[in-house]
């Protein structure tokens, strides 16, 4: 998995990543082709700023869980395998 989320400028229509940990609502970047303010808020009504945030979410969650199994995998008892 990567830590990065493709942004689709609303009004340049261009692309540009921003790092997934960054992603909430109520974070606020600049497009860096034509300087505009975007403001991520799960209210939005722009698929544009609606899709990154839902996804960094997915990866949040995806992350945690991998994290927890991973945590859970070391602390399970080690079995002998006997033949």
């Amino acid at each position: 998995m990567t830590n990065g989320i493709e942004i689709i400028c609303s009004l340049c229509r261009k692309a540009f990543h921003e790092l997934t940990q960054r992603l909430k609502s109520g974070y606020q970047t600049q497009c860096p082709n034509c300087m505009i303010l975007i403001t991520f808020g799960s209210s939005s009504e722009d698929p544009n700023i609606r899709r990154p945030l839902w996804a960094s979410h997915a990866w949040r969650f995806a992350t945690e869980e991998a994290l927890v199994l991973a945590r859970m995998a070391a602390q399970a008892p080690k079995r002998d395998m006997v033949f």
